[in-house]
C-alpha cells in the first residue's frame, strides 16, 4: 500500500551540502531476502512509516538497506537467504549527495557464501563499481564522507540503531559508554597518532645510534689513509724497476730468436736429408723382398694356365648343360602352378553357377511386389481424404465443446463486471463530495508553515545563545588554566634565574685562576725537567762546575741529597695543581653550563612570559565581547510557549483534514478504475456473442464423423501394404547389379580355364629332357671342377709378369738414390756446431724463466698497486661522506626534537577535541531534545563520560530518573544530533521507538518526531497504526505466505 507523499517541512539550508544536494532513498526491491519472497517499496524525502503485524519483515527491510549500501550485516550471509531459497537480491536505488542524480546498488548472495556486489548509473547504465571493495569506495564517494570513516560502523552506531537498544547504551557504565561511544567520535585518532609515533620516532632514534656506530666504525678506517698513501709510493717504485728490467729482457730475446733459429734450420736441414736416405734404405729393402714374392706368384699362375687350357672344353658343356636345367627346373614349376590354377577356376565355377541361380529368383520375387504397388494406388488415394475429413471433423468438434466452456466463465465474468461497475460509482460520486477539504488542508499547511518557521527561528537564536553561552563557559576554563600556565612558567624561570645566575655569575674568576694555576704549572714542570738533568750531572755530591763538594749546603748534607728533596717538594707541588686544574676545569663547566642555559632556556622562557602576558590581555578582551555578545540576545520563552500552543492545535486540525485529503486524493485512481471497468464490460459482451455464433457454427460435425470411420474400417489400410513392398523393393537395384556382377564373373572364369588347359599341353615332355639334362651334367663335373679350381690364378699370369719387371725396375732407381743422399750430408754434418746451439738455448732459457717470473710479478704489484690506490681513494670518499653523515646525524636530531614536540601536542589534543565534539552533539541535541518533548524550559545535557542529564527549573535528573518517554526522546536527540554533526548522511533508521509506551506517548513522540528539520529523510518502523496516520509516506508490508 503506498500513499501520495505529502512533505511538510524542508531541511534547513545549513544542512544542505556545498554542492546543495542530500542524499535519499527513493525505492528498496528484495528478492528471497529473509522473509520476503518479493518486495518493492517506494520512499520520499521526509518521514517514511514502514508499518505492519509482527513477523512480517519491516527490520529486515532496514537490514537490506543496510547490508547494500552500508556492508552491515548482524548474522552470516547464508542467514539472510530465505528459508529454501538458493539465491537472494537486494537493489537499492538512491539520489546521491555528490552530485543528485539516481543510482543503483544491486547486491546478490547465494547459498555458499558468494554472490555479487555492484553499483550503477540509472541515468547513463554505466557500471560505476564491482565488487565489495570498489562498490564501497564508490559508494562513500558518492554519499560524501570521509575515507576513514568505516560504513559498517557508521550504519550500526548511528544511523540504523537495532531493535531494542536505543536507550540500552546510555544505562551502561561509564567504562561501557565509553567503549561505546569513543569510538564514533574518531578522536582516538590523536592517541592512535601519538602512539604510532613513538615506533616512529623509535626508529628515528635507532637510526641516529645507527649513524653513529657507522660513523664511528669509519672514523677508524680512515686512521689507516696516511699509512696507505706511504705504502703505494714503495710500491710504485718497484714496480717501475720490474718494468724496466722487463724492458731490457724483451729486447733481448729477438737477438737469440734470430741466432736459433739459423742453427735450427741448418739442424733441420740435416735432419731431413737423413730422415730421407732412412726412408730410401727401407725402401730398398721393401723392394727386394717384393720382387722374391712376384717371382713366386708368377710361376704359380704359369702352372695354372696350363691346367684351364686342357680342361676347357668339357668345362663348357657342363655350363650349358647347368643353364638347360635351371630353365627345365622353372618349366615343371610353371606346370604344377597352372594345374593348381585350373583346380581353384573350376571350384568358382560350381559356385557362381548357384549363386546365379538364387538371384534370379530374388529377383523375379521384388518385381511381383512392383507390379502389387501399382495396383494398390488408387485405394491408397481414397483412404487419404478419408483421413483428412475425419482430422478436420474432430478438431471442429473439439472447439465446439471448448467454445461451450468458454461461454460459461465469460458470462459468470460479465455478471460480476457488472456488480464491481455499481460499488465503483458509488464511491466515486462520495470521493466528489470530499474535494472542498483540500483547499482547507492546504490554508492550514501553509499556517504551520509560518509558525514552524518562526519556531525554528526562535530556537536557532536559542541554539546560538547557548553555543556562545557554552564557548564562554569553555572560555573561562581556559581562561584559568592559561593563568596557571603562565604562573608556572613565571615560577620556573624564577627557579632557573635563582639556580644559575649565582653559579654562571663566578666564571669569570674561575677563569681567571685556572689560568694562574696554568701558569703555576708550566713553571713548574720547568723546573722539575731541570733538576731532574741536573741530578744527573751531579756524581758523588759533587758540583760539576766547580768539581768540588758544594759549601752552602747545611752541614750533614750533601749535594745529591739537597736535589733530591727540591725535586720532591716540586713534584708534590705539581701534583696538587693539577687536582687544583681539574677542580677549576668542572667549576668552570659548570659555569659555562649554567651560561648556556639561561642564554638558551632562560631567555626562550622570558619571551614566552612576554608573549603571554600580551595574549592574556587578548583573552581578556574576548572575553568581554563574548559577555556582551550574549547579553545582547533577546528572552523569546513566552513567544516560543505561545507558538508552541497555536503549532498543537493546527496540527489536531490538520489530523482530521489528512485523513479526509487522504480519501479525496483517490478521486482520480477511482474515476479511472471506473472508466476501465465500462470498457471490460463491453469487450466481455462482445465476446460473448462471437462464442454464441461459433457454437452455432460448430454443432453439427459430431455426427458426421461415424459414416467415414466405418468407410476407413471397410477399405482396410492399402497404404500400409504399399509402405511395406516399398521397403521390400529398396534391395531391388542392388539385386540386379549383383546379378550382372556374378554373370560377368561366371564368363571370366570360364574364359580363364580354357586357356589353361592350352597351355598345359605344352609341358608334356619336359621329364624326358630334364632326365637328357642331368646325365650330360653327371659326365662333365670332374673337368668343371678342375677349370673353377685353377681360373682365377691363370688369369693373374698377365699381371705377375708385369708386376714383377716394374719392381725390378724401381729396385735398381732406389739403389742409385741410395748412394746419392750418403754423398750429400756430408758437407751438411761438417757444417753444424751443437755446442753453440746449446750454450744459446740455456741463455733463452733463461731469460724466458726471468721473463716469466716478471710477468708474474708485475701484474701482481700493479694489482696491490691498484688496490691500494683504489682503497684510498675509498677512504678519501669515506672521509666525504663522513661529512655527510655528521650532517645527517645533526639534521636527525633536529627532526628527533620536532617530533616529539608534536607527540606532545596529539597526547594534549585529544581530550580537548573530545570536550568540543561532546559540547557540539549536546547542544544540538538539545533543541532536538525540546522540540521532541515540545517544552522549552527543559534543558538536555551530555557529560564527558557520556551520561546524559535533564535539567527543569534548576534541578538536574540522570538517565536512569527519567521516565520511559523522556529516556526514548534523549537517546533519540543524541542519535540524531552524532548523524548531523559527525556524518553528511542525514538519514536515519528508528527501529520501533515506541516501544513500551501507552498510545498517548506514542502519538505525541509520533507527532514530534515529524517536526525534526535538519534530515533529508527518516525511517520509522512500527507494527502499529501510530505513525500512519501523520508521517509524510507510509509502507504497509503483511506476513508473505
Amino acid at each position: 500500500m503506498f500513499d501520495t507523499p505529502v512533505q511538510t517541512s524542508l531541511p534547513k539550508d545549513g544542512d544542505l551540502p556545498q554542492n546543495g544536494y542530500n542524499m535519499y532513498i527513493k525505492r528498496v526491491k528484495l528478492e528471497n531476502f529473509k522473509r520476503h519472497v518479493s518486495f518493492e517499496g517506494t520512499f520520499f524525502p521526509g518521514t517514511n512509516a514502514i508499518c505492519g503485524p509482527n513477523g512480517a519483515g519491516k527490520t529486515s527491510l532496514v537490514e537490506a538497506i543496510g547490508f547494500a549500501l552500508f556492508n552491515h550485516r548482524s548474522t552470516k550471509v547464508s542467514e539472510l537467504l530465505r528459508k529454501g531459497a538458493r539465491r537472494a537480491t537486494i537493489i537499492v536505488e538512491f539520489e546521491a549527495a555528490a552530485d543528485g542524480r539516481d543510482y543503483i546498488v544491486e547486491r546478490r548472495i547465494t547459498q555458499r557464501g558468494g554472490g555479487h556486489y555492484a553499483v550503477h548509473d540509472l541515468e547513463t547504465g554505466s557500471l560505476m563499481a564491482q565488487g565489495a571493495g570498489e562498490s564501497q569506495s564508490v559508494l562513500q564517494d558518492l554519499m560524501q564522507l570521509d575515507p576513514n570513516i568505516e560504513l559498517p560502523q557508521l550504519f550500526e552506531t548511528t544511523l540504523g540503531v537495532p531493535q531494542g537498544t536505543l536507550t540500552s547504551a546510555f544505562r551502561q557504565t561509564p567504562k561501557d559508554r565509553k567503549k561505546t561511544f569513543y569510538p564514533l567520535l574518531r578522536v582516538e585518532e590523536y592517541q592512535s597518532a601519538y602512539d604510532k609515533m613513538r615506533e616512529f620516532l623509535n626508529q628515528l632514534k635507532n637510526r641516529l645510534s645507527e649513524l653513529k656506530g657507522k660513523l664511528e666504525s669509519r672514523l677508524e678506517q680512515l686512521e689507516q689513509l696516511p699509512e696507505k698513501e706511504q705504502q703505494e709510493q714503495i710500491l710504485r717504485k718497484e714496480t717501475e724497476a720490474l718494468e724496466v728490467e722487463h724492458t731490457q729482457l724483451e729486447a733481448r730475446k729477438p737477438q737469440l730468436v734470430e741466432q736459433l733459429d739459423k742453427l735450427n734450420e741448418q739442424q733441420e736441414q740435416l735432419r731431413k736429408q737423413t730422415q730421407k736416405l732412412d726412408k730410401n734404405q727401407e725402401r730398398l729393402q721393401r723392394f727386394r723382398s717384393e720382387q722374391r714374392t712376384a717371382m713366386r706368384d708368377f710361376e704359380e699362375a704359369k702352372t695354372s694356365h696350363k691346367i684351364v687350357e686342357a680342361v676347357k672344353q668339357d668345362a663348357k658343356q657342363h655350363e650349358e648343360a647347368r643353364q638347360a636345367d635351371k630353365t627345365l627346373r622353372q618349366q615343371q614349376r610353371d606346370a604344377k602352378t597352372v594345374q593348381e590354377e585350373i583346380s581353384k577356376l573350376t571350384l568358382q565355377a560350381q559356385s557362381l553357377a548357384q549363386s546365379l541361380e538364387t538371384q534370379t529368383k530374388e529377383v523375379q520375387k521384388l518385381e511381383a511386389l512392383e507390379a502389387e504397388n501399382t495396383s494398390l494406388a488408387a485405394q491408397v488415394e481414397t483412404q487419404t481424404k478419408l483421413e483428412a475429413q475425419l482430422e478436420q471433423l474432430r478438431k471442429e468438434t473439439l472447439q465446439w465443446q471448448e467454445a461451450k466452456t468458454r461461454l460459461k466463465r465469460e458470462e459468470s465474468a460479465l455478471e460480476e463486471l457488472k456488480k464491481e461497475q455499481s460499488v465503483r460509482q458509488t464511491k466515486v460520486e462520495e470521493l466528489r463530495k470530499l474535494q472542498p477539504k483540500v483547499e482547507e488542508k492546504e490554508q492550514i499547511g501553509t499556517k504551520g508553515k509560518e509558525i514552524s518557521d518562526r519556531i525554528e527561528q526562535i530556537e536557532k537564536q536559542d541554539k546560538e545563545r547557548l553555543a556562545i553561552a557554552q564557548r564562554l563557559e569553555d572560555f573561562d576554563k581556559e581562561f584559568t588554566a592559561f593563568e596557571a600556565s603562565l604562573k608556572a612558567d613565571e615560577e620556573k624561570h624564577k627557579t632557573l634565574l635563582d639556580t644559575h645566575q649565582p653559579i654562571a655569575k663566578d666564571l669569570p674568576q674561575l677563569e681567571t685562576k685556572l689560568n694562574t694555576c696554568q701558569r703555576e704549572l708550566g713553571a713548574l714542570e720547568a723546573q722539575i725537567e731541570r733538576e731532574e738533568q741536573f741530578s744527573k750531572d751531579v756524581s758523588g755530591g759533587v758540583c760539576p762546575f766547580f768539581k768540588q763538594p758544594c759549601l752552602n749546603l747545611p752541614e750533614g748534607q750533601n749535594l745529591e741529597q739537597h736535589l733530591g728533596n727540591t725535586l720532591q717538594k716540586a713534584q708534590e707541588t705539581r701534583t696538587q695543581r693539577k687536582k687544583d686544574w681539574d677542580t677549576l676545569e668542572k667549576q668552570i663547566q659548570h659555569a659555562k653550563t649554567s651560561r648556556n642555559i639561561l642564554q638558551t632556556d632562560g631567555e626562550k622562557l622570558k619571551i614566552q612570559l612576554e608573549e603571554k602576558h600580551k595574549l592574556l590581555e587578548q583573552k581578556k578582551q574576548q572575553r568581554a565581547e563574548i559577555v556582551k555578545t550574549l547579553e545582547a540576545f533577546p528572552d523569546n520563552k513566552k513567544e516560543l510557549e505561545e507558538l508552541g500552543k497555536q503549532r498543537h492545535q493546527l496540527r489536531e486540525d490538520y489530523k482530521v483534514l489528512h485523513q479526509l485529503t487522504k480519501e479525496a486524493e483517490k478521486l482520480p485512481v477511482e474515476e479511472g478504475l471506473y472508466q476501465r471497468l465500462q470498457q471490460d464490460l463491453t469487450k466481455r459482451q462482445q465476446h460473448v456473442e462471437q462464442l454464441q455464433q461459433q457454437i452455432s457454427s460448430l454443432s453439427n460435425a459430431e455426427a458426421q464423423i461415424p459414416p467415414i470411420e466405418a468407410s476407413l474400417k471397410e477399405l482396410g489400410n492399402p497404404r500400409e501394404k504399399v509402405r511395406f513392398n516399398q521397403s521390400q523393393l529398396k534391395a531391388l537395384p542392388t539385386l540386379q547389379k549383383t546379378l550382372t556382377q556374378t554373370q560377368t564373373k561366371q564368363t571370366s572364369c570360364q574364359s580363364r580355364l580354357d586357356t589353361l588347359a592350352e597351355k598345359r599341353k605344352d609341358f608334356e615332355t619336359l621329364d624326358a629332357k630334364l632326365q637328357e639334362v642331368s646325365e650330360q651334367l653327371q659326365r662333365t663335373e670332374e673337368a668343371y671342377q678342375k677349370h673353377l679350381q685353377h681360373k682365377h690364378a691363370a688369369e693373374k699370369l698377365p699381371a705377375s709378369e708385369r708386376r714383377l719387371k716394374e719392381i725390378e725396375t724401381s729396385l735398381r732407381q732406389t739403389e742409385a738414390l741410395v748412394e746419392e743422399l750418403k754423398e750429400s750430408i756430408k758437407p751438411l754434418q761438417e757444417a753444424f756446431q751443437p755446442e753453440q746451439m746449446k750454450t744459446l738455448q740455456d741463455e733463452f732459457e733463461a731469460l724466458k724463466q726471468r721473463s716469466t717470473q716478471l710477468n708474474v710479478l708485475l701484474p701482481e704489484k700493479k694489482e696491490r698497486l691498484s688496490t691500494l690506490s683504489k682503497d684510498i681513494e675509498r677512504l678519501q670518499l669515506l672521509r666525504t661522506e663522513v661529512a655527510e653523515q655528521q650532517g645527517q646525524c645533526n639534521r636527525l636530531k633536529e627532526v628527533i626534537d620536532c617530533c616529539e614536540l608534536t607527540r606532545k601536542v596529539y597526547n594534549e589534543a585529544g581530550p580537548r577535541v573530545t570536550r568540543a565534539l561532546i559540547g557540539s552533539i549536546s547542544q544540538e541535541a538539545n533543541r532536538i531534545f525540546r522540540h521532541l518533548m515540545d517544552q522549552n524550559r527543559l534543558h538536555l545535557r551530555w557529560s564527558e563520560d557520556f551520561e546524559l542529564f535533564v535539567e527543569e527549573e534548576g534541578i538536574e535528573r540522570s538517565f536512569a530518573n527519567l521516565s520511559g518517554g523522556e529516556q526514548m526522546s534523549a537517546a533519540l536527540a543524541i542519535r540524531l544530533a552524532f548523524v548531523r554533526e559527525l556524518s553528511s548522511v542525514r538519514i536515519a533508521f528508528f527501529d520501533e521507538p515506541t516501544a513500551h509506551m501507552d498510545a498517548e506517548r506514542r502519538h505525541n513522540l509520533a507527532t514530534q518526531l515529524m517536526d525534526i528539520n535538519g534530515f533529508e529523510q527518516l525511517f520509522v518502523i512500527s507494527h502499529d497504526d501510530t505513525f500512519e496516520s501523520i508521517t509524510d509516506h507510509v509502507v504497509w508490508i503483511d506476513r508473505e505466505k
